[in-house]
């Protein structure tokens, strides 16, 4: 579906003071401009992120209580489990937190749920079974927001539980003996948008305040919280967190640790992934090469072994789990492929574009594992909320993705009668319900989309930073971009729009199985490389209109392969001048 571009308004006088009071490029300013950092203090910070911008856990009671009681725990001797989730997210919270309790003398396991077998957040039977084990003190990361049920048995059966999530709690709170949620009104102990490796991270920090009774945590201890902020770059970005605010911070410096980290685990996996090698690692070759692989292991068999590998301190164990991981990312990219494949041919088939306000797809043949991407690529597709279940006997479980706009977790909620089970966000959530309530909710949730949205919902848009010429993107403007990284949600990567462009030459059909397309575009006088990637398909279009003007969508980049870095542009769009859509805000 082609998208309207939306192009911020024009402050050339703000930029310009904002260029100057900061001595950058104004091309810099208007993308600070652009998200909300008009004044040189928020911008100036914003461009050199630091450690002392997060906030103190001393200034939250309930986080300081929380690690005051963790640290008693260890102290008296108390076996802890530590309870995460199945996704990148939760595997390096799990991690990160068994690590820093054991750096202290905790007596510490975890325990990871099977994505097929036991399905999201604690069970009661896992509880039970850890305290048969002895353990006599439960930590919930990334899950338990609302696990009530499950609280009233760990206390039942005298097992002390600690819940620290970051999913948008339900209407009660689980009766833990401490409850840790960013969301929550009482629980302000940083950005309320913290991933849950974050929120176990200020857990960890807050932890070590407890260990010497003062403002800062013990020497020894440092290093542990230091080598920690990998694992939050990698979970964060995973989780897709916007990368503002606290999560900039915490991302940033820990993007800058992974090439050091000491964690063989970590090590292995970077090594195993290819394109990670060389130089720094950005949120993209995080989002791209490594989360994947952590992924993917719960996806397809036991997350617990993702654990395991960034536990060891054995560097050929590390590798050889890492290779495991390579292992199952294949696989799960071949059983992926084939279900959206057959998901995409019944939705065109069976959806009704005039009158469907989402797509509801459920099959006993797809493995749950994979279920969420499928979702996510189906609404991608269709432009609409894509709900995609697995069916096993008289229960049908599954994941749904949304598009921008639509309250993913409010519409589920308020079908709550007929689902099971649900839990998640406005872009992302899981379900499980009766197969026999299939229909009624498949009808409800379809009126609530087009309640909220209409029908046809309104169609994408591809949010452009504002139209520049190509003049504008000299080495060092572009190079200077830089400094905005890292770049995810909350703080996409830049995209410019310039206009009344021509090909110079003749294009090309590069790379690989020549699915990508090079070519010249050319603006008054200046000319500059274009590699459109995927974008195969362009070819005839750009032959057939030559001699048209064209409106180009575009990421600059510097590309040093094979000689100097010089400004390339990264398509992602094209409109010819005659069939132009964009809307400038406000």
């Amino acid at each position: 579906m082609s998208a309207k571009w939306t192009l911020p308004a024009e402050k050339p006088e703000a930029a310009e003071r904002l260029a100057r009071d900061l001595r950058i490029a104004r091309l810099t300013a208007r993308l600070l401009l652009n998200r909300g950092l008009s004044d040189a203090g928020s911008a100036g910070r914003f461009l050199e992120p630091s450690l002392k911008e997060l906030k103190d856990p001393r200034e939250n009671p309930t986080l300081t209580e929380a690690a005051g009681f963790l640290w008693d725990s260890v102290r008296a001797g108390r076996r802890i489990t530590v309870f995460g989730d199945y996704d990148a997210d939760g595997i390096c919270a799990t991690a990160l937190l068994v690590r820093c309790l054991r750096s202290a003398g905790a007596e510490v396991d975890f325990h990871i749920p099977h994505r097929i077998e036991d399905g999201y957040g604690l069970t009661c039977e896992a509880l039970q079974a850890h305290r048969d084990r002895g353990a006599e003190v439960a930590v919930t990361v990334d899950c338990g927001i609302s696990s009530c049920r499950e609280a009233e048995h760990a206390a039942a059966i005298g097992l002390d539980l600690v819940v620290t999530d970051h999913h948008k709690p339900g209407h009660a709170r689980p009766a833990a003996r401490h409850v840790l949620n960013p969301l929550l009104p009482d629980c302000a102990f940083g950005y309320e948008r913290l991933a849950g490796v974050g929120v176990a991270f200020k857990l960890a920090w807050a932890f070590g305040q407890a260990m010497s009774a003062r403002p800062s945590v013990p020497d020894e201890y440092k290093p542990v919280l230091v080598d920690a902020l990998p694992l939050v770059a990698l979970g964060t970005v995973a989780d897709m967190a916007p990368l503002v605010d606290e999560n900039r911070v915490l991302v940033s410096y820990g993007l800058r640790a992974i090439p050091q980290t000491a964690n063989p685990g970590l090590r292995a996996l970077m090594e195993s992934a290819e394109g990670t090698g060389n130089g720094g690692i950005s949120a993209y070759r995080v989002a791209y090469h490594l989360a994947p692989r952590l992924n993917a292991v719960g996806r397809m068999g036991h997350a617990g072994v993702a654990v395991e590998m960034l536990l060891t301190d054995d560097p050929r164990h590390a590798a050889d789990l890492a290779a495991h991981h390579n292992q199952q990312n294949r696989l799960r990219q071949n059983v992926q492929k084939a279900i959206f494949e057959e998901a995409q041919a019944r939705a065109a088939a069976e959806f009704d574009a005039e009158h469907c306000g989402c797509i509801v797809l459920a099959s006993p043949d797809w493995h749950l594992g994979v279920v969420g991407p499928v979702a996510s690529r189906l609404s991608e597709t269709f432009w609409r909320p894509a709900f995609v279940l697995r069916k096993e006997n008289d229960m049908a479980r599954g994941s749904a993705r949304s598009i921008p706009g639509f309250p993913l977790f409010e519409a589920i909620r308020r079908c709550e009668d007929l689902v099971e089970r649900f839990g998640g966000h406005e872009g992302a959530a899981g379900l499980t319900l009766p197969v026999a309530n299939l229909e009624p909710f498949t009808d409800r949730i379809n009126d609530i989309a087009i309640e909220l949205q209409g029908s046809p919902p309104p169609g994408p848009e591809l949010a452009l930073e504002g139209e520049v010429n190509l003049r504008e993107l000299s080495d060092d403007a572009v190079r200077e971009l830089r400094r905005l990284a890292p770049f995810g949600m909350g703080n996409p990567q830049p995209l410019f729009m310039a206009g009344a462009l021509s090909v110079a030459g003749n294009p090309q059909l590069v790379g690989k199985g020549r699915k990508h397309l090079s070519f010249l575009a050319r603006q008054n006088g200046v000319s500059l490389r274009v590699i459109a990637f995927g974008k195969a398909d362009w070819l005839p279009l750009l032959n057939a209109r030559r001699g048209e003007p064209f409106a180009l969508a575009f990421e600059p980049m510097l590309n040093g392969f094979r000689g100097p870095e010089r400004v390339e542009l990264r398509a992602e769009d094209i409109q010819w001048h005659s069939e132009l859509r964009t809307e400038r805000s406000a």
